[in-house]
């Protein structure tokens, strides 16, 4: 059995992917069986590292900084206790002396039981927020599918479609945090196992997209079905925050155009100008760091307690996001310096 892993910032467009692979006879694919596992995992990686953050599942910028080596030699070394396992719900056959990988490979045949036929070649499921795990996963030999979407879409995805996020986060928070999805997908644009789509090209050439992607995978072609089913055998209606229907639509594309103010699009673009370019996506109005934070009003009141409400402006918040863009302009910087704020020297080398 092969084994595979789709993820990517939270409204960006997984699920979508995610019922594409679905109608193929050779995959098996959950639906995000186990979220509580990579927290868990995440989790006990911080406290070795004596990191404290607001979920366990980082931005990894400044000092919620770790070395990616440091993380993935603890997932090859990472078991499973009792406490853990009956704490995050798991299964009662999953085996405590396998590493990280195994149990990944275990849940995802446990997620596709009543889905894994004699056709099946590949077990996988979809998971927000898992680049963490990509380098782990894929040097054991498991395919990752990862789908990054403009993140002016995103934010007012999530604001608006607040029954699949949950309460409102801050505006800056989701930045960074589409900001690492970014710098996961140039880190491992050349490996073989790793295959990265766009969300704009997924809904605007579906036809050529899955036919690329079929061919990642080695299977036959992803017929392009009118309407998708879901894992229960009903029609799957979109879950888009601005307008849910049964067939696949690029109307939601630019929609912050006519929901987000100028200053916060030129927020947007001014702290994202290097990703939103190598992305080809639109991206002009930038000003100076200090001339947006200035002008920067929250566009969707925050309700989430475990942020602060100036989170998007505050002084250190400001400090950090002003060193960042700085770095680009230095020379001779220390490894760890680049990867604090840029996740990837590679990364840091194309900006």
């Amino acid at each position: 059995m092969n084994f595979f892993l789709i993820t990517g910032l939270y409204r960006s467009g997984t699920t979508l992917l995610e019922k594409f692979l679905f109608q193929h006879p050779s995959v098996s694919i959950a639906s995000q069986p186990y979220p509580s596992f990579y927290h868990l995992v995440k989790k006990r990686f911080n406290e070795s590292q004596n990191i404290s953050s607001i979920y366990p599942i980082n931005t990894r910028l400044d000092n919620e900084y770790y070395e990616m080596k440091d993380f993935i030699g603890f997932l090859n070394h990472f078991r499973l206790n009792e406490a853990g396992k009956l704490n995050s719900g798991f299964e009662s056959s999953l085996h405590f002396n396998h590493v990280f990988v195994d149990l990944f490979k275990q849940l995802q045949l446990t997620a596709g039981k009543g889905l894994i036929t004699n056709e099946t070649i590949y077990a996988g499921s979809k998971e927000i927020l898992c680049e963490d795990f990509i380098g782990t996963l894929l040097e054991n030999g498991v395919r990752v599918i990862h789908i990054v979407r403009d993140p002016r879409d995103v934010l007012c995805s999530a604001a608006l479609g607040k029954e699949y996020t949950g309460k409102t986060r801050p505006l800056l928070y989701t930045i960074r945090m589409w900001r690492k999805s970014v710098a996961f997908r140039i880190q491992y644009a050349a490996h073989p196992l790793y295959y990265s789509v766009r969300y704009e090209d997924l809904v605007k050439y579906p036809k050529a997209t899955l036919k690329e992607l079929a061919g990642f995978m080695n299977i036959p072609e992803i017929e392009l079905q009118p309407k998708l089913l879901d894992q229960q055998g009903n029609i799957w209606k979109s879950n888009s925050s601005f307008v849910q229907s049964e067939l696949i639509s690029s109307s939601s594309i630019g929609k912050y155009k006519e929901i987000l103010n100028a200053n916060t699009i030129s927020y947007v673009n001014t702290l994202c100008a290097p990703e939103l370019k190598y992305l080809d996506y639109e991206c002009d109005d930038i000003k100076d760091l200090k001339e947006v934070f200035d002008g920067f009003i929250e566009p969707f009141p925050i309700d989430h307690d475990l942020f602060q409400q100036d989170y998007s402006v505050s002084e250190m918040n400001q400090t950090i996001e002003i060193k960042r863009a700085g770095l680009l302009k230095g020379a001779g910087l220390s490894h760890k310096e680049i990867e604090k704020y840029y996740q990837f020297e590679l990364v840091y080398k194309i900006f």
